[in-house]
C-alpha cells in the first residue's frame, strides 16, 4: 500500500515538526489510527522525535522529500531519534 503510494504514509503515522530558533530541529512521531502495530514494528515509539535520517538532519530532509519512496522502497533508513531525553539509533525498514 505505501510502496506504491507514499502519500499514505501520512495515514501510518503523525509528523509534528519540531522547530527551535526558526530552524527544524526534529519531528515528533506518533502512530496514525490503526497502525500502533506497524508503527512499533518500525522500532519507533509514541513521542519519538526524528532528529536525523541517513545522518542528515531533518532540516536537511526537507530537501530530500524526494528520497521517500526510494526508503518505501525496502532501502530503509537510519534514523536518529530522541527518545526520554536521549538520542538513540533506530534502524527503519519496511
Amino acid at each position: 500500500m505505501i510502496k506504491q503510494d507514499p502519500s499514505k504514509a501520512m495515514n501510518v503515522m503523525r509528523l509534528a515538526p519540531q522547530w527551535s530558533d526558526g530552524k527544524l530541529t526534529g519531528v515528533a512521531v506518533s502512530p496514525g489510527p490503526g497502525y500502533e502495530i506497524l508503527f512499533t514494528s518500525l522500532g519507533l515509539q509514541k513521542g519519538d522525535v526524528l532528529v536525523s535520517l541517513n545522518g542528515d538532519s531533518m532540516q536537511a530532509w526537507m530537501s530530500k522529500m524526494g528520497a521517500l519512496p526510494s526508503i518505501l522502497d525496502g532501502q530503509g533508513a537510519q534514523a536518529k531519534v530522541l527518545r526520554a531525553g536521549k538520542e538513540i539509533d533506530v534502524a527503519l525498514n519496511w
